[in-house]
């Protein structure tokens, strides 16, 4: 691998890095253990889901995905600081109860931020999934080139420094497969804490009370819904193969 500033090279090196083989048995038994909490979720939560989101075949594509970023997410997370050019000053948890909009006295509207917790440098892409991932799948399906052209566009106009929109695309989709991490932790530590795994047996719909009714669990499962539907898609258009 190499990192390339225009056309001159400034480095050089192995990709992905490479490890003792005990240390990268150990990082796949952290993919292995992303996995079960997955396994486990989609087992007891199998009817709150449409049939094709669980069905073996697709649980199969999904599984070799999360175990491999499982095993590779620390190197996934480096190759995206390979890139200055990507990096500027994000607020990855911009959402509208982090802001506020009103009149002054003067009857004109005034606005600002009050939660900046989470600011900084980031890079752009990885942050794009913090509210991408909330549109409807089809949309997301239908547009994700789209919205990362027009970002692109736009970066340029603001700061004179053009991405590549392929290499943008590359960003998104590892980006997307680390989100695939993220949710199975907090299966672990968000949705079997608040709605214990016992109840899930009996829970045949997200709009279950025990479900929709608890923060955190109404959160990650309607984006769990979001991601696999998202990632059905793809994974058809693709022949039914490989995720990643």
């Amino acid at each position: 691998g190499g990192y390339f500033s225009g056309s001159l090279p400034v480095g050089a090196f192995p990709w992905p890095p490479q490890l003792p083989e005990k240390k990268r048995a150990a990082a796949a038994k952290g993919g292995d253990l992303i996995w079960g909490y997955w396994d486990e979720f989609l087992t007891r939560a199998k009817r709150c889901y449409p049939p094709e989101l669980t069905e073996p075949q697709f649980r199969t594509a999904l599984m070799n995905c999360i175990k491999d970023v499982g095993t590779y997410q620390k190197e996934i997370s480096s190759y995206f600081q390979l890139f200055p050019e990507y990096v500027s000053l994000q607020h990855p948890n911009l959402n509208a109860d982090n802001a506020f909009f009103w009149r002054n006295t003067e009857g004109k509207i005034d606005c600002g931020i009050f939660d900046w917790d989470g600011a900084g440098p980031h890079n752009v892409v990885q942050v794009m999934t913090g509210s991408l991932t909330g549109a409807e799948a089809a949309e997301q399906d239908e547009h994700d080139v789209q919205w990362l052209r027009c970002f692109r566009d736009e970066y340029y106009k603001e700061c004179g420094i053009r991405l590549d929109l392929g290499e943008m695309r590359r960003q998104w989709h590892l980006t997307y497969c680390i989100y695939l991490v993220y949710l199975g932790m907090n299966i672990q530590t968000a949705v079997f804490v608040q709605t214990p795994k016992a109840e899930w047996d009996t829970i045949t719909s997200l709009w279950d009370e025990r479900a929709v009714g608890m923060w955190n669990v109404r959160c990650y499962t309607f984006m769990i819904d979001l991601a696999l539907k998202y990632f059905h898609m793809r994974w058809v258009r693709g022949g039914k193969k490989r995720l990643h």
